[in-house]
C-alpha cells in the first residue's frame, strides 16, 4: 500500500488499510472506523515518545501515516452517515464537516505518500463529496472572520514566523509548522461565497425567516495533524 516510513509503522498502517477495506466490503463500517482510529492513535503515541531510536525523517513519516489513518477514519464516519436512509439536519452538517476533514488530510499527504491505498481513498472520498453536493449543494454562504494578526510565532522554534527559517505547513522532525497567534484583533465577521474554512457554512434550516436571525460556526480549530478522535472530543465536551 505505502512503503514510506519506519517499517514497523508502515506494516501496521498497511495492515490496517487492508482490514479497513475488508470491513467496508463486508458491510461493517464501524469496525473499519475502529481500525483506522487505532492506527491514528498509535502514530500519535509514537510521536509523543522521546525521539531516541527514530530519526527526524522517520518521525515526519509517522506523522504523515497518522494523517492518512485519520483521513481513513474520517471517511468511515462519512460512510456511516451515508448508509442512513434519511439524515437529520445536524447529521448533514456533520457529514459535510467530515468530508472536508477527509479531503484536507488527503491534500496534506498527497505528493508525500503514495500507493493504491491512498488512490482508493481519494476516489472514494471524491465520489462521496460529489454525492453530497448533488443532494445538498456546495454551499452559497459562509461565515468568514476578518482578523488582523499583530504577532505570530513559529510553532517549531517560537520565533517570529516572518523571520525564522521554518515554513508554515512543512513537517520538521514529526511536527507540522504553523503560526501561533499571540496578538490579534477581530475586525468583523462577513458572509462570503468563498471562505477560508468551508466548515463555516450557513445552512438554510439555521435561518429564522421571521426574526432574521441565523446561526453558524464563525471559525473552527481543525488541524490536519490533529490525530485525536473527534467522537471522543464530542463526548468530552458535549453541546448544551
Amino acid at each position: 500500500m505505502t512503503e514510506f516510513g519506519p517499517p514497523d509503522v508502515v506494516s501496521f498502517v498497511n495492515n490496517t488499510m487492508n482490514m479497513y477495506r475488508r470491513c467496508l466490503e463486508a458491510g461493517d463500517p464501524w469496525q473499519a472506523r475502529l481500525a483506522a482510529a487505532s492506527a491514528a492513535l498509535r502514530c500519535h503515541s509514537i510521536l509523543q515518545e522521546q525521539p531516541a531510536g527514530r530519526s527526524g525523517d522517520d518521525r515526519s513519516a509517522v506523522l504523515l501515516l497518522g494523517i492518512l489513518s485519520a483521513a481513513y477514519r474520517d471517511f468511515a464516519d462519512c460512510f456511516l452517515l451515508l448508509k442512513k436512509p434519511a439524515l437529520k439536519h445536524k447529521e448533514i452538517e456533520q457529514l459535510w464537516t467530515r468530508l472536508l476533514d477527509c479531503q484536507e488530510r488527503i491534500d496534506a499527504v498527497q505528493g508525500l505518500l503514495g500507493g493504491p491505498g491512498l488512490d482508493w481513498l481519494v476516489s472514494q472520498a471524491s465520489s462521496a463529496y460529489d454525492h453530497f453536493v448533488k443532494h445538498f449543494g456546495a454551499g452559497d454562504c459562509f461565515f468568514s472572520p476578518v482578523i488582523i494578526v499583530k504577532r505570530e510565532s513559529c510553532s517549531i522554534c517560537g520565533k517570529d514566523l516572518r523571520a525564522c527559517v521554518h515554513r508554515a505547513g512543512v513537517i520538521y522532525d514529526g511536527k507540522r509548522c504553523r503560526g501561533v497567534v499571540e496578538d490579534m484583533e477581530l475586525r468583523s465577521c462577513d458572509l462570503v461565497r468563498v471562505p477560508r474554512d468551508r466548515r463555516c457554512r450557513l445552512w438554510p434550516w439555521n435561518i429564522d425567516a421571521q426574526t432574521r436571525q441565523f446561526s453558524a460556526a464563525v471559525f473552527t480549530m481543525f488541524d490536519v495533524d490533529d490525530l485525536s478522535d473527534p467522537l471522543e472530543r464530542a463526548e468530552a465536551d458535549p453541546v448544551e
